[in-house]
């Protein structure tokens, strides 16, 4: 699925996003939680990157509890970002936020950030030197030493257990375990749209694109998360 299809998709779901993704609330609930403990020592004027921003629930979370940020998020799907647009206003967090219908190439490469979020979307990018590029360009605009949280679908082992841990991935969502037919497609599907890579490729391609520490966060069915530090060095 390429980069248009992609955004028409999102586009689509916009209206209904927040509510299929329900059902994963307690998971949401304790990722932003630890995500919050992560980001405690940033300056109280923090700027804070969310990338792929959707409907923007990690920045309704993070505004609320930290009053003094200000956040830049980069969306390309336009009704997403409207349904972002909307809920930031009704939160009355609106003022503090810049949002940008586009891509990280939409931003100046400049090392500009505290922290950065991305959220269920590098696993999109299913070429790995596409993936490293999109994780460059994240360091690129965070200051030395600053925090990328990110969280991915990732399975260890997939080719033993990525049927059995699609399954489940399934059931948590849905609330029924697929049948034999769904499962065939959702494997397909699995399989050309999204990289479900093993955790330790994942955190070696955050290491590549200069994030000198990576410490494993978080795990529930296929979604781990990462706190990752920007070396501390200026990055070329």
């Amino acid at each position: 699925m390429d980069a248009g299809q992609l955004q028409q998709l999102f586009d689509q779901q916009a209206g209904q996003y927040d509510q299929q993704w329900q059902r994963l609330r307690p998971l949401q609930s304790a990722l932003f939680f630890l995500v919050e403990q992560c980001l405690q020592q940033l300056p109280k004027q923090a700027r804070l990157l969310c990338v792929g921003v959707g409907t923007g629930e990690e920045l309704l979370y993070l505004a609320e509890r930290f009053p003094h940020w200000q956040f830049t998020a980069v969306e390309p799907a336009a009704a997403m970002l409207e349904r972002c647009r909307q809920k930031a206003q009704a939160a009355g967090v609106l003022q503090r936020c810049d949002l940008v219908q586009g891509y990280l190439d939409d931003l100046p490469a400049t090392a500009s950030f505290d922290a950065a979020t991305a959220f269920l979307v590098s696993h999109f990018l299913t070429e790995p030197q596409q993936r490293l590029a999109f994780f460059q360009q994240i360091a690129r605009r965070l200051k030395p030493a600053a925090l990328l949280l990110n969280a991915d679908l990732a399975c260890a082992e997939p080719a033993l257990t990525m049927q059995a841990q699609i399954s489940f991935w399934q059931q948590l969502m849905t609330g029924q375990q697929p049948d034999a037919a769904k499962l065939v497609q959702l494997m397909q599907s699995y399989r050309q749209d999204v990289a479900v890579s093993e955790p330790s490729e994942l955190q070696w391609l955050l290491r590549q694109a200069g994030f000198a520490q990576v410490l494993p966060l978080f795990q529930a069915g296929l979604m781990q998360a990462w706190c990752a530090q920007r070396g501390a060095t200026e990055l070329a």
